[in-house]
């Protein structure tokens, strides 16, 4: 028997035991909250992309159920069916269909589960609501002032008084320390952002400055009805960012949210 045959038939064997080692796995229930059953209007459910009321906003019922019924139509092609709002320059929709897709590394992807959302009228979901109006507020601000910051000190008494929040605390208080971190092991050590976001990075013969565009502080977006109401119809606004001339690091939360908002794999600036 050849050595090529040889190997064939171990890399054969390989795969076909990490199949079976995948195949033993325990699938998990995937839950939901129950808010689109809760709820007719489909209020606590994401809509963006679809026609809205233009009076209170809220998704069209029909084209949600539409919608619905593509994606659990699986490989047959109804998304040309789901009604599309009026907008001058509309957004496509991305991998609708990717759950369908099969995993040939690690796990599938329906072999890990996550907690469902808080139900949109818990106290849980207003607590989360509250943090993401306060680093609105405050996404200006430096971290390196949330200690002495006299609106971040509000917003740490605000999220102390909140009958349910699921955020880092310390000995159970939000402290400047914990204000608008994370959950994950060694989120509260150190500075709030990395030195790995402030460190060039060497890349061959290349120096890679981690210094981005900014965008323009003290510059608000979707502050009237009809803009908001665009954007959640899907009207691509790209190209409408205001952005600082001079390169800088990340220092505060509009400058972390500018570094998230364009990935470098498939957005433009």
């Amino acid at each position: 028997m050849s050595n090529g045959h040889l190997r064939r038939k171990a890399a054969s064997e390989v795969r076909r035991e990490a199949a079976e080692l995948a195949f033993n796995r325990m699938h998990p229930d995937q839950s939901s909250n129950g808010d689109e059953n809760r709820f007719s209007n489909y209020i606590g459910n994401f809509t963006k992309g679809l026609p809205h009321d233009t009076t209170t906003g809220r998704v069209d019922p029909a084209a949600y159920q539409a919608l619905l019924e593509a994606l659990r139509s699986g490989p047959d092609d109804d998304f040309g069916s789901v009604p599309k709002p009026t907008v001058t320059k509309g957004r496509k929709w991305v991998n609708p269909r990717a759950g369908y897709a099969f995993d040939l590394e690690g796990p599938d992807s329906a072999a890990v589960a996550m907690p469902p959302a808080p139900t949109v009228d818990s106290a849980r979901a207003a607590g989360e609501a509250v943090e993401l109006y306060w680093m609105a507020l405050l996404r200006d601000v430096s971290f390196d002032q949330y200690a002495t910051d006299l609106d971040a000190q509000d917003a740490i008494t605000d999220l102390n008084n909140l009958s349910d929040f699921n955020g880092p605390t310390i000995g159970g208080q939000v402290t400047p320390q914990t204000l608008f971190r994370g959950s994950s092991p060694g989120e509260l050590v150190g500075p709030y952002l990395s030195q790995f976001l402030l460190l060039d990075i060497p890349f061959g013969s290349l120096t890679i400055s981690q210094k981005q565009m900014t965008a323009v502080q003290n510059v608000d977006y979707m502050t009237a009805w009809g803009a908001w109401l665009a954007v959640q119809n899907g009207e691509d606004t790209s190209g409408t960012d205001m952005f600082d001339a001079a390169p800088r690091y990340i220092r505060n939360g509009r400058d972390l949210a500018t570094y998230v908002h364009f990935d470098g794999c498939t957005r433009r600036i």
